[in-house]
């Protein structure tokens, strides 16, 4: 189209290669944003398991001060993946909300915990 209107011949190669990186992206954007929520679930699983492998293990051994330390630096953690992970569209959203209702996710170590 450049050409048709009278512009170098340059201008429509830079325009070709412009729109053929353009396209690449949008092609590979879904691909992108899969891994970074697979990135996310996987930073927040292995969150969920300091935090229990803490209370459920290391509480017991070691003294409240390194408790708080140790309780603050997962804290901390959890807010840097909320501030740095994608948010979670709708649909996934409400989808992990049924299962929690469900109680699929529900944490049975209190439980096990008052039996022993």
């Amino acid at each position: 189209m450049a050409l048709l209107l009278g512009s170098p011949n340059w201008v429509s190669w830079i325009t070709l290669i412009s729109s053929i990186i353009a396209i690449t992206n949008i092609i590979l954007e879904p691909e992108s944003k899969a891994r970074e929520h697979e990135f996310a679930a996987k930073s927040f699983t292995v969150l969920k398991h300091d935090a229990r492998s803490l209370y459920e293990s290391f509480k017991d051994f070691i003294d409240g001060k390194d408790f708080y330390y140790e309780v603050k630096r997962i804290r901390e953690k959890y807010n840097w993946l909320v501030q740095t992970t994608p948010p979670t569209d709708e649909k996934s959203f409400e989808k992990a909300r049924e299962r929690i209702k469900k109680e699929i996710h529900k944490p049975d170590f209190k439980k096990a915990h008052n039996h022993a």
